[in-house]
């Protein structure tokens, strides 16, 4: 699992950038600002996997046949090509359409930052493209600093014509822009030597072939993750969207410094298993890392429950609310999206990438059906109810599916010890958190350590990775 925390680093950036981002922005903006900021955000997110096509998964299927056979170089030029083609089509598309999901709720002011949104989608689908190789040649130095580059730029042009020149959404968005635009001259320039221009059109049909189904996955995962904002808009206003989307936003950034890493590090690596060592040992292989998934992600699922309203306060200002146990919610929800990912390897090995994207939309389709039904009722607090339902059932449908492929042992024991840890991790934060003179970090660092501590009495997987990491600490400083 080496490959985790070499990816973890750019996450970490990435997490630290998404982080500042939101706790700037939610001074600058009113919930009502925020709230239709993050309805065109994940518009241009849709547009971006439509523009990018699913030719970075395709990148790193095919990177390394095509190395063998020497045509690399023209199978990173082809791709980059027909993939910046197909951009730049779906970006003009972008400023075309009249209307939107946007348009549900029939805000002008909305709409009309949709022609700067399309000169953002346009550098970050060539922005994944480029990133997509780099992931493809296992190349996490490269990666990392890609990834560092773009979020950095992004966000410092963002803050230069929000904050500095008082700019609105639109700065913030031609910030996004000019931002990536500059980052995707810099790797080109770097890529120059690795890469030609000379276009072959059957490579790229063949990764366009390839990467198609693969569009359906991503793209029915990302509406089933902001689907619920458009009915909270719809039924209750921009300011309840704007609330809710600050609490998603804390959760989903935090439980990303486990799900992302695992995410790119997995598919690779489980592809590369498969093809080289079987069936056997691709499952062995998920085992482990279903494991090793959760025994980092519980504990950070139980500070985000025990410490939600503190974290929220430090992130926004009190305009955004108090009360709404939402982040608790998100966090369990997205422990099932990660494990999904494990779980459904048996589908992406085997050609059923359309049976992901369909088991996606009919989550999706639920969820908003159940927000229909929740929203009016219990609010934002309804909505987060709703995510936990409809990621639990997308896990248990892709894990159905899957199992007849290659079935992945799910680690009930090891998952038992590490909520009984997890249990222990509670009552020593809150413990702590109460007495008044401590500072609030001295809470979940008293609860980290005895987390760590409890794992290592019950679990064995725990004692062998801590003399691992110990042993490998020891062998850098000699």
């Amino acid at each position: 699992m080496n490959g985790v925390r070499q990816y973890f680093v750019a996450n970490a950036v990435s997490v630290g950038s998404g982080l500042l981002s939101l706790i700037i922005f939610v001074r600058v903006f009113s919930p009502a600002e925020y709230g239709e900021l993050s309805l065109i955000t994940g518009a241009i997110g849709l547009a971006v996997i439509v523009g990018t096509a699913g030719l970075p998964q395709s990148a790193v299927r095919f990177y390394w046949s095509m190395e063998a056979r020497g045509r690399d170089r023209e199978f990173t030029g082809s791709v980059l090509v027909g993939g910046a083609a197909i951009a730049a089509l779906v970006s003009l598309g972008l400023v075309a359409l009249p209307g939107t999901a946007l348009s549900v709720a029939g805000d002008a002011g909305v709409r009309g930052l949709l022609a700067v949104a399309a000169v953002a989608v346009f550098w970050t689908c060539v922005g994944d493209l480029l990133v997509g190789f780099s992931r493809a040649r296992h190349e996490t130095r490269w990666y990392n600093g890609a990834v560092s580059l773009r979020r950095v730029l992004a966000l410092g042009g963002s803050l230069a014509l929000t904050v500095g020149a008082g700019l609105g959404l639109h700065g913030f968005l031609w910030g996004q822009a000019l931002g990536e635009m500059a980052a995707c001259l810099v790797l080109l320039r770097k890529a120059q030597p690795r890469l030609s221009w000379r276009f072959d059109r059957d490579i790229f049909l063949r990764s366009l072939t390839y990467g198609g189904p693969h569009l359906l996955v991503v793209g029915s995962g990302l509406v089933l993750s902001i689907v619920d904002r458009y009915v909270i808009q719809f039924l209750l206003g921009a300011d309840a969207v704007g609330v809710y989307v600050v609490r998603y936003t804390v959760a989903g950034t935090l439980s990303g410094l486990v799900t992302r890493p695992f995410n790119l590090y997995l598919f690779p690596a489980y592809t590369k298993t498969w093809e080289t060592q079987g069936a056997v040992a691709t499952s062995a292989l998920l085992a482990r890392a279903s494991e090793l998934f959760l025994m980092v992600y519980v504990p950070l699922a139980v500070g985000a429950y025990v410490l939600e309203e503190r974290v929220v306060a430090l992130v926004a200002p009190g305009g955004y609310g108090a009360g709404a146990r939402v982040v608790g919610m998100v966090f369990l929800a997205l422990v099932f999206h990660g494990l999904s990912m494990i779980s459904a390897a048996g589908l992406y090995l085997t050609a059923g990438t359309g049976k992901v994207g369909l088991v996606t939309l009919a989550a999706a389709a639920l969820n908003i059906g159940l927000n229909l039904f929740a929203v009016p009722r219990w609010g934002i607090v309804g909505a987060a109810a709703v995510t936990l339902i409809t990621y639990a059932a997308q896990y248990a449908g892709l894990t159905a599916l899957s199992w007849r492929t290659l079935p992945v042992a799910f680690p009930a024991r090891s998952l038992c010890r590490y909520l009984v840890a997890g249990a222990v991790m509670i009552a020593v934060t809150v413990w702590v958190i109460r007495q008044e003179l401590a500072p609030m970090l001295l809470g979940p660092l008293a609860g980290a350590v005895s987390y760590g501590a409890v794992l290592m009495l019950v679990d064995r997987n725990a004692r062998a990775l801590a003399l691992q990491v110990a042993g490998r600490s020891l062998e850098l400083r000699s």
